[in-house]
């Protein structure tokens, strides 16, 4: 279907100097001369063939075709952005979700956002929590969530707490884990005092067994 349109240019006039009622502050909003706003709605009336404006000595009106016009202009308009703004998020940047476990993103993912989002502001980031991340056989059944698919289409990002091998995925390795074995003092006193971890000292009163 082909559709004869005014420029959009002028459009955009109309829209603005409808909105403030006034060519003075649509052209300091477009960036142009007034008498430039002025030029492109007199354009658009003379493609339309009826006025748009009722010029008063200090003030300006909307006409019966005006007020008409002016709601699918703006609709117009606005489905013209939201076009390409979505195309430009498709193309120099788009979306970004990251899942990770939840005591990772509090302790250190949350306070290194604002670097990031400064230097990709095109980038949409979604973050997202869930135990699920945690490799371990209990932790659907902990955190109550279904278990999460590393190739799944909605996460691009996970950040998991594993082996690090996971078919299909690029894995790069963040942080290796440091443990540090605690118990309570009293296990270290008596005769079954503990000698190390998962090892306790035999009894004096049993008989070691062979």
């Amino acid at each position: 279907m082909t559709y004869r349109l005014p420029p959009l240019s002028s459009l955009r006039a109309f829209e603005a100097a409808a909105r403030h009622l006034s060519f003075k502050d649509a052209a300091a909003e477009l960036s142009v001369t007034p008498t430039a706003i002025s030029h492109q709605i007199r354009g658009l009336e003379e493609y339309l063939d009826f006025p748009l404006f009722k010029r008063l000595t200090r003030a300006l009106e909307l006409t019966r075709e005006g007020r008409a016009m002016l709601p699918k202009v703006r609709e117009g308009l606005e489905c013209f952005a939201a076009a390409i703004e979505s195309t430009r998020q498709v193309v120099f940047g788009g979306r970004l979700v990251v899942t990770s476990p939840p005591a990772f993103a509090a302790r250190w993912l949350i306070r290194h956002l604002p670097e990031f989002t400064a230097a990709h502001p095109e980038i949409r980031l979604r973050m997202a929590t869930s135990l699920d991340t945690i490799d371990t056989g209990e932790a659907s059944h902990v955190s109550g969530l279904a278990s999460v698919d590393v190739r799944d289409d909605k996460t691009e990002t996970f950040i998991r707490y594993g082996n690090g091998h996971y078919d299909g995925c690029r894995v790069d390795r963040l942080f290796a884990p440091a443990y540090t074995a605690v118990c309570s003092p009293l296990l270290l006193k008596g005769n079954a005092a503990l000698e190390r971890a998962g090892r306790s000292a035999p009894s004096q009163s049993s008989p070691p067994r062979r």
